[in-house]
This record gives structure tokens, sequence and C-alpha cells, in this order.
């Protein structure tokens, strides 16, 4: 139980005295979770690049030596 409330508590959702769930900072929860994807995007779209730069080169190279 201790390890899932903490667990609760790293991810912004606290106890309340009543012993009720309450989100605590969601904002900025949500900032971080969008920012993360944004990051993996902008990630997949730089390899993406690569791949497509890399395939371009050696196509290019062996179309010469043909």
């Amino acid at each position: 139980m201790a390890a899932y409330c903490k667990r609760l508590v790293n991810h912004g959702i606290g106890l309340r005295e009543e012993g009720q769930f309450q989100i605590e900072n969601a904002e900025t929860i949500h900032e971080r979770r969008t920012g993360k994807l944004q990051r993996q995007k902008e990630h997949n779209e730089a390899v993406e690049r690569y791949r497509q730069q890399t395939l371009k080169m050696f196509t290019n190279k062996n179309a010469k030596t043909t």
C-alpha cells in the first residue's frame, strides 16, 4: 500500500485528510507528459530524416558506380 501511495504522489495524485483522492498540479503533469510526447515525435522525425538521407546517399552512390 505504501508503494502504491508513493506512486500516486509521484504522479501528482494525493490523499485528502478524509481519505479521498485529489489531483495536485494536474496542469504541470499534463505539460510534462505532452512535452515528452512532443520530444518523442521530434526524435522520430529526426530518425526518419536521417534514414531518408542515408538511403538517398546510398542510392546516389550506387547509381554513379553502375
